[in-house]
């Protein structure tokens, strides 16, 4: 027999299914959809500049289309800052996909202020990353017209490193202890953590006795009878024994602790990751090297056959 064992170490001392949990929508809104927008966002925008550029410009010849968004970081003098960036692009990615699996563990469960802050911040995050690309184009096509464009671009990238240092600081206050109810599918569940085999009892007891009472009618066949039932039910009642000493709750309630806790590391430590690149990379060193001032941009656009510019929508 089977019966559910209630831990009783939850937070704040409440137990079983009791606890109230959150709703995951605003957690797919800000991870998934947002997310997902942004990387089509990136796509369509780099696209856009592939076909309108395709010559590169008059400072370096070999940046063409969305290779203009590095500014000189593509320069042949910068290559060390330019593979820094990717490597920080590559540290940023993986960082987000860790955080996300820990987040996802433990987000029907965590606090609900903690939530709603947490998905909040990187919702604002990631609406801003939705902008700075698109007024990147703006200022490329006419810098000297749009001078001011470059200015709101380096404020709305320090902005939303702003909003990506609390997403990192709210991951990191999501309580430790939430990480031995973490489940990926479900976003964290209070219930049972396990089961506990128990010996039988009440109905199994009284339908032995019932048992015994009906066997005693026979007479020659009733001793023996009486004698079967009374070791089965003693190799019975030793099996759950042994099944209920068998059984340590601790060691598999400390087994799922270890993984939640590296599970834990790994998401802090991702957000870490990816607050450093948006913070270092993206809000204080790019917007220095995105500039105009020697003749950068407008780049060279693309030409039809009488000389004439050809739309990228052609």
């Amino acid at each position: 027999m089977i019966q559910p064992l209630l831990t009783g170490d939850h937070p704040d001392g409440i137990e079983g299914d009791s606890k109230p949990t959150n709703n995951l929508l605003f957690l797919y809104l800000s991870y998934i959809v947002l997310g997902g927008l942004m990387l089509v966002n990136y796509f369509v925008v780099g696209q856009w500049l592939n076909k309108t550029y395709p010559r590169g410009n008059r400072v370096n010849p070999h940046q063409t289309g969305a290779f203009n968004l590095w500014g000189s970081i593509y320069d042949q003098q910068h290559f060390v800052l330019y593979y820094t960036y990717l490597f920080g692009f590559l540290c940023a990615t993986t960082g987000f996909i860790l955080n996300m699996v820990y987040v996802f563990r433990v987000a029907r469960i965590m606090p609900a202020s903690l939530y709603y802050r947490l998905c909040g911040s990187l919702t604002a995050f990631m609406v801003l990353e939705h902008i700075w690309m698109p007024l990147c184009c703006v200022y490329i096509a006419a810098p000297q017209e749009y001078a001011w464009v470059r200015a709101l671009i380096s404020v709305l990238l320090k902005v939303a490193a702003a909003m990506c240092i609390l997403w990192a600081y709210y991951t990191y206050h999501i309580p430790k202890d939430l990480s031995v109810y973490g489940s990926i599918w479900t976003g964290g569940d209070w219930g049972a953590l396990t089961a506990k085999p128990v010996a039988a009892s009440g109905e199994d007891e009284e339908e032995q006795q019932q048992l015994a009472a009906s066997n005693s009618t026979v007479s020659s066949r009733t001793t023996i009878t009486r004698a079967t039932t009374r070791t089965t039910a003693r190799e019975s009642a030793t099996e759950d024994a042994e099944a209920v000493q068998a059984f340590d709750p601790a060691t598999m309630i400390a087994s799922k602790r270890r993984i939640g806790d590296i599970t834990r590391m790994l998401g802090v430590v991702g957000s870490y990751m990816m607050a450093c690149h948006c913070t270092v990379l993206d809000g204080c060193i790019w917007s220095f090297y995105f500039d105009s001032s020697n003749g950068r941009f407008p780049p060279l656009k693309a030409l039809n056959r009488a000389g004439e510019y050809r739309s990228p929508f052609d």
